[in-house]
């Protein structure tokens, strides 16, 4: 979405110059645009935002922005690795996980809270897919028999682990004006191949279905 905002932002911007170029009578091109304010560059002559707007007595300026194709003969990727530490409870099958660190290259980072809010979003998601929502069908109808939060369970706080996040890489303006990657899917997709392996690590047990629930933990501890 960045980019998109970015296009219209020039957008605006370019019909604030031109009114400011017929208000201060001045060349479009020889205005100068910094922290809401709009000059000769020298500010001889100079201008706000608001007074602009104000002296075009319009209510509202629009633009339409729009993100560029991705550049030809090149592929857009995000990368990223993820590790997690858990506990196994091997009378109950219990997996509590602890902690998850996430890695990935996720060029600029444009806000920080919100970059480490999406990584929190998506770890969560691959956690509770690898370790609780179960969609279990009958058999024989074809209905689904989890469908409400009681059969189909979710994670709450209660099962939220330290999650620290490092990001990696610098902006890449081969992908956008912003050069800035998306990290929504990208910090789900690798989270239950992580806690997966951690349970290995911990039990020796390689769990090749999810959810990994307790009574999948038993059944193979029984098996040994």
């Amino acid at each position: 979405m960045t980019p998109a905002v970015y296009d219209a932002a020039l957008q605006i911007r370019k019909k604030l110059l031109s009114a400011a170029s017929a208000i201060l009578e001045l060349l479009e091109k020889d205005l100068v645009y910094s922290e809401g304010t709009i000059s000769d560059g020298t500010n001889t002559k100079k201008i706000t935002i608001q007074e602009v707007i104000d002296k075009m007595n319009v209510r509202e300026i629009v633009a339409a922005g729009a993100r560029n194709e991705n550049p030809k003969g090149y592929m857009i990727n995000s990368f990223g690795a993820q590790f997690a530490e858990v506990e196994v409870d091997t009378e109950t099958g219990r997996v509590t996980v602890l902690k998850i660190v996430a890695a990935h290259d996720i060029g600029r980072v444009i806000n920080r809270k919100l970059l480490e809010n999406q990584f929190h979003g998506g770890i969560m998601q691959g956690l509770s897919y690898a370790l609780l929502e179960e969609r279990i069908m009958d058999e024989y109808t074809g209905k689904v028999l989890t469908t409400n939060l009681h059969s189909y369970k979710m994670p709450t706080v209660m099962d939220y682990p330290e999650i620290e996040v490092i990001t990696v890489g610098e902006s890449d303006n081969m992908i956008s004006a912003v050069g800035a990657k998306g990290i929504g899917e990208p910090a789900i997709i690798p989270t239950a191949g992580a806690i997966a392996n951690a349970i290995f690590n911990a039990t020796g047990l390689r769990m090749k279905s999810l959810p990994i629930t307790p009574d999948k933990i038993l059944n193979e501890i029984y098996k040994l």
